[in-house]
């Protein structure tokens, strides 16, 4: 029976849902602590290995959540972008996949990448993807943080207990971190959108590479005689 040292972890597991869903569960944690204990202080509540397993666990499983959730923002630019190919290299994939109409670069683009895929050539594929996740997942947790913000702006007492010692968290600090928390949201998603393209990108012009559709490279040149 396979034990734990049989689990892999792939980047995607720790980019795409790890850390999106900590920063979500953070979220998480500001509302609750402004619905239920408004008035007590913010401290650390993780102690010891066992605690932190609960957290990365919990914060993974989160994780999946909120790309369930980004799951239903995607957007689909596989057309757009198979359009925007010039229109020889758009020939040149249809003629490979066999696949042509208006709308055909959706699955223009999933054979391409499965193609890709099967091939073994998938470094750069991984890293557009696991970094596309990222940035989608922020996209959708640091809203919650946003959300969470404004609830806590609306209670009274809000303050963070470091050691023995009680720190006050004004109003403006409060709107400081909503601010930077959505415009986190904003960048995130500028950058989801950016290696999106990346990585359907690169499906097109990785299959017209194996296909060899741009032709041989030209030979080295002689060396020069010494």
């Amino acid at each position: 029976m396979p034990g734990l040292a049989d689990v892999k972890v792939t980047l995607y597991d720790i980019f795409g849902y790890l850390f999106p869903g900590l920063v979500a569960l953070a979220g998480l944690g500001i509302f609750g602590w402004s619905l239920f204990w408004p008035k007590h202080p913010l401290h650390a509540f993780v102690k010891g290995g066992a605690g932190w397993f609960a957290l990365i666990v919990t914060g993974y499983i989160v994780g999946h959540l909120v790309q369930a959730i980004a799951n239903r923002l995607e957007l689909s630019p596989e057309q757009k972008l198979f359009n925007a190919l010039p229109e020889g290299l758009q020939h040149e994939v249809e003629a490979g996949t066999k696949v042509t109409g208006d709308a055909a670069g959706f699955w223009n683009y999933l054979i391409c990448d499965t193609a890709i895929a099967q091939n073994g050539s998938t470094g750069d594929r991984e890293i557009y993807q696991y970094r596309e996740g990222f940035y989608r997942g922020l996209a959708v947790a640091f809203p919650i943080v946003v959300v969470a913000l404004f609830v806590r702006l609306g209670r009274d007492g809000a303050a963070v207990k470091s050691g023995h010692t009680v720190h006050t968290l004004s109003s403006g600090v409060l709107w400081a971190l909503a601010i930077t928390a959505f415009l986190a949201a904003v960048l995130a998603w500028d950058r989801y959108r950016r290696f999106q393209k990346y990585k359907i990108n690169n499906a097109f012009l990785g299959y017209l590479v194996l296909d060899g559709a741009f032709g041989q490279l030209p030979p080295p040149p002689p060396p020069v005689a010494g």
